[in-house]
């Protein structure tokens, strides 16, 4: 699988991912480095994290980092495991990488995971790293 950047689709209203420039994103992740390396490793190696969020452990599969436009860094992620405060265990995700705890690796994954994947709509105001 892997990371890699996205080539967008042309629309009026919508251009595509505004993707930021590693200074400034590394700016913005500043204290949470070994939490950002660590979703970006999984990217590349095309496995899932397991991890405490929101007080619940879940295991994820990492598809785009970035931040929020107040500079948040953020990872949109497919739950694949684990539990949540909605009740609902898989879906799509939004999570505040300064909230993820207790990181680890998981297991590899399929393509198969990643349905209804769109990397013209990141789900993230600044893209850093997207699966492609």
């Amino acid at each position: 699988m892997g990371r890699a950047l996205a080539q967008g689709k042309g629309s009026s209203s919508y251009v595509g991912p505004r993707w930021i420039d590693e200074a400034s994103f590394w700016g913005m992740a500043s204290g949470v480095e070994d939490v950002v390396l660590a979703v970006l490793d999984a990217m590349d190696g095309g496995v899932t994290i397991v991890a405490v969020y929101d007080g619940f452990d879940r295991e994820v599969v990492p598809v785009v980092v970035g931040a929020s436009s107040l500079g948040e860094p953020l990872v949109r992620v497919v739950q694949v495991g684990g539990f949540s405060r909605s009740g609902h265990r898989a879906g799509w995700r939004v999570m505040r990488i300064r909230e993820l705890s207790e990181v680890s690796v998981g297991w590899s994954y399929g393509v198969d995971v990643l349905g209804g994947y769109d990397p013209f709509y990141p789900w993230v105001y600044y893209v850093y790293a997207m699966v492609q």
